[in-house]
C-alpha cells in the first residue's frame, strides 16, 4: 500500500506522508543551465552531522517542478527565477526533514529501522505496477524527472522512517470507556435534539384526491400514509417529513399555511406548482441519544484527538528542535520566519547566511 511514489515526496510534510502522485511516465519539459547554489557537491544543509549537497536539492527541485499536483507535466521555471528559487527552497526544507526523521529513526534504534529489503519490496511494486516490471522504463522516468534510484529509496525510506515514529508515538494512548462517558457527561447538548415543531406533508394530484383523503389521517397514520400515497419521492423514507416549521426552506404557500396550523390538525388541501398537499404539524418531544449509541464513536473519536496530540507534541519538541538547528548554507533555501515586533510584522530568514 506504501509502495507508490505518492507516499515518496511531497512539496510539504506531513505525517504520515500522503500527497498526490508526482511520477508520471512523460518528456521532460524545461529548462537547462547550471545549478545557482554552487558545486555539486558542495553543502547546501546541515543537520547535526548530516550534510545535504547542492546537488540533492537541485535535483529534488526539478523533480517538484516538472508536474503539478493533478498530475500533469509543467515546464520548469529559469533556474534563476524566484519561482525556481521557491522549488530549491520546497526541496531543501524536505530533505532538511528527511535528515531530521532519519537522526530520530536512528535513535530510536530498532523499531525504527528501515531494512533495504523493505525498499526494494516497494521498488518492485512500483516496476510491476506502473511500468509494466520494467526497470529501463523506471530508470528512464526517473531520469526525466531528474532524480536517481537511490533519490527515490531515500524518498521511501524517510516516508517508512515518519510512519514508524509516528507509531512509536502513538503506542499506548488509550481512551478508556470511562474517559468516554465523562466526555458525554460533559457534551450532552452535542447529543441532545432539542424539542421542536415539525411538519410534514402529502404531495397528491388533484384537490378532489386530498379531499378524499384527508378524513382518513390521523397524526398516528400520517406518516405510514405519506410513504405509500404521496407523490414525493422523500416520502418513502422520510414520511413526509419537511423539518421543523420554522425552516426558511419551506415554499411560500407551504410556510403560511404552517404558521397557523395547530398541532395535530390535518390541513385543508393547499394548491403549489407541484400539486396538492396536506399538512400536518407534531410537537417532537426534546430527544436525548443513549450513551450506549454513541460510545463506540466516542472512544473512536477521542482516541484519535489524543493520538494527534501526542504526534503535535513531539512535532514541536525534538522535531522542531531539530529543524531549528539546521544550517543553511544559503538563506535563500531557509523557512521564512514571521515574527511581530513593535512596529509591525517583518520576514525574517531563519539562517543567518547571507544571500547569494
Amino acid at each position: 500500500m506504501r509502495a507508490t511514489i505518492a507516499n515518496a515526496v511531497s512539496r510539504k510534510h506531513v505525517l504520515p506522508t500522503a500527497v498526490a502522485a508526482l511520477l508520471a511516465v512523460g518528456t521532460l519539459v524545461g529548462c537547462g543551465g547550471s545549478s545557482s547554489l554552487g558545486a555539486s557537491d558542495g553543502t547546501a544543509v546541515t543537520v547535526q552531522k548530516v550534510k545535504i549537497t547542492n546537488g540533492q536539492v537541485e535535483r529534488l527541485a526539478r523533480f517538484l517542478g516538472t508536474q503539478d499536483a493533478t498530475g500533469n507535466a509543467v515546464e520548469l521555471p529559469k533556474p534563476d527565477s524566484d519561482a525556481f528559487w521557491k522549488l530549491r527552497a520546497d526541496a531543501a526544507q524536505q530533505l532538511r526533514d528527511r535528515a531530521v526523521y532519519g537522526i530520530l529513526a536512528s535513535a530510536c534504534g530498532k523499531p525504527c529501522a528501515v531494512a533495504d529489503s523493505a525498499i526494494n519490496k516497494q521498488i518492485a511494486t512500483i516496476r510491476s505496477s506502473s511500468f509494466s516490471g520494467s526497470q529501463a522504463k523506471l530508470d528512464a522516468t526517473l531520469k526525466q524527472r531528474g532524480i536517481t534510484l537511490d533519490d527515490l529509496k531515500e524518498m521511501l525510506r524517510s516516508g517508512e522512517q515518519q510512519q514508524k515514529l509516528v507509531d512509536r508515538q502513538q503506542r499506548g494512548v488509550t481512551f478508556t470507556e470511562a474517559q468516554a462517558q465523562a466526555y458525554y457527561d460533559k457534551n450532552i447538548q452535542t447529543y441532545t435534539t432539542a424539542a421542536s415543531k415539525n411538519l410534514s406533508h402529502i404531495l397528491v394530484k388533484s384537490k378532489a384526491e386530498a379531499l378524499a383523503l384527508r378524513p382518513t389521517l390521523t397524526a398516528s397514520n400520517f406518516a405510514t400514509t405519506a410513504k405509500t400515497v404521496s407523490l414525493d419521492v422523500d416520502a418513502k423514507s422520510t414520511g413526509g417529513d419537511l423539518g421543523p416549521v420554522s425552516s426558511s426552506g419551506l415554499i411560500p404557500e407551504i410556510a403560511a399555511a404552517a404558521t397557523t396550523l395547530k398541532p395535530g390538525v390535518i390541513s385543508q388541501p393547499i394548491e403549489t406548482q407541484f400539486g396538492w398537499h396536506l399538512l400536518i404539524v407534531l410537537n417532537v418531544p426534546k430527544k436525548v441519544t443513549p450513551f450506549g449509541d454513541v460510545k463506540q464513536q466516542i472512544i473512536d473519536e477521542q482516541l484519535q484527538v489524543a493520538k494527534d496530540a501526542k504526534v503535535t507534541k513531539w512535532q514541536e519538541g525534538p522535531v522542531k528542535k531539530l529543524q531549528d538547528a539546521a544550517v543553511f548554507a544559503n538563506s535563500r533555501l531557509a523557512p521564512v520566519k514571521e515574527t511581530t515586533t513593535t512596529t509591525g510584522t517583518c520576514l525574517l530568514y531563519t539562517s543567518p547566511s547571507p544571500r547569494d
